[in-house]
């Protein structure tokens, strides 16, 4: 990760990821996906897109409580 200072405003400082961030993250990539794969296998198709959006629901419904909420 690299800071930097906002050119609009100088009192926010914005993240980015640096070359080697990103290497890492796309190598870090498939491990994460295998490991996914072994945590839903127990579950039939229907029953992971089932899981997924009720993931979702409760994500959505806690978002204010976030110490990082998404936009809406």
């Amino acid at each position: 990760m690299q800071r930097s200072a906002s050119p609009a405003d100088r009192r926010v400082r914005r993240l980015s990821l640096t070359p080697e961030g990103h290497a890492l993250l796309q190598a870090s990539q498939p491990r994460v996906l295998s490991a996914q794969q072994r945590l839903l296998e127990p579950l039939s198709p229907a029953e992971r897109h089932e899981f997924m959006r009720m993931l979702r629901v409760l994500v959505t419904a806690n978002n204010d409580l976030s110490r990082a909420p998404s936009e809406a």
